[in-house]
């Protein structure tokens, strides 16, 4: 897997103009926002809304936007959505070429995203593809885009990915590999992983890290041990993460709590049933620890 340098701010600006891709469905009356601001800064800001000319057109204003870059629209954005609101990079490609790129990977194809959008315009969704994409990919990705700088909202910086290709790579049809779709995937957890730890902060304070972004690596290694049992939604990992909370490893065969464990394992029921269980009995043990629970189906 690839990594990119982190940075705490934008780097100076080059000779090269500079654009970003704002989530409308984040920032409220983006296109008003972005003209209003450009009067207001007697400057020549050009935007496009992505969706236009789409299946999604009518909903286009919620969609994102290509928009030319300035301290002041991504200091509004940032308020509004920090290190949520979108992409910056830097290119010397038309307007017209920018959005046929940026429209091909939203518009990216695979067996799982038939009548969705990829989102990549989401800077954790975009780093974890990137990430995982091999160099010629990662090549045809960025298209005409030089520089590229991610808001990671996970550690409040910027991740900056270069274009080292001499020539621009034109993206003629999107299309996700298997690598590329399981980073997708990878993207998604992470944030439901973010999300929990306002769950934690709220009943179980204790169990906080000294830092938000360690609290999210302990969250993510709960929910990599829960895949072991198999896929789940928010509230199932949530149901997880209480037994967690409360008696710690109960996956491990030396687990203080067997009939938690025991629980948890009993492939011939449903998983949720399983999470269920387990929640209600770890409140149980976790009020009295030194009980046994013996009929726990």
């Amino acid at each position: 897997m690839r990594t990119f340098p982190t940075c705490g701010e934008l780097t100076p600006a080059s000779n090269s103009p500079r654009w970003m891709i704002l989530d409308g469905a984040l920032l409220p009356k983006l296109e008003y926002q972005v003209a209003t601001l450009g009067g207001e800064l007697n400057t020549d800001i050009k935007y496009a809304p992505l969706l236009a000319a789409t299946r999604w057109e009518k909903v286009s204003d919620l969609g994102p936007y290509l928009v030319t870059w300035s301290k002041e629209i991504e200091g509004w954005a940032h308020n509004i959505a920090p290190y949520r609101y979108g992409v910056i990079f830097e290119s010397d490609a038309s307007i017209d070429d920018l959005e046929t790129h940026w429209k091909e990977l939203i518009l990216c194809k695979h067996s799982g995203l038939e009548n969705n959008l990829t989102r990549l315009y989401d800077p954790i969704i975009f780093l974890y593809l990137l990430e995982a994409t091999e160099q010629t990919r990662f090549e045809t990705w960025l298209g005409p885009m030089r520089n590229l700088w991610l808001p990671n909202l996970f550690n409040q910086q910027y991740r900056e990915a270069k274009s080292t290709s001499t020539t621009p790579k034109v993206l003629k049809e999107a299309f996700l590999n298997d690598e590329e779709w399981q980073s997708l995937s990878e993207a998604s957890t992470a944030y439901t992983a973010w999300r929990l730890i306002q769950h934690i902060e709220e009943y179980f304070p204790d169990k906080l890290q000294a830092t938000k972004q360690q609290t999210h690596t302990f969250v993510l290694q709960q929910l990599s041990d829960l895949n072991q049992l198999g896929q789940v939604n928010e509230q199932l990992a949530t149901y997880y993460l209480n037994i967690i909370c409360r008696l710690g490893n109960v996956l491990d065969e030396d687990s203080l709590y067997p009939e938690i464990t025991a629980c948890l394992c009993a492939p011939k029921v449903p998983l949720e049933q399983r999470l269920k269980q387990a929640n209600h009995l770890s409140i149980s043990l976790a009020q009295n620890p030194q009980d046994l629970v013996e009929n726990y189906q």
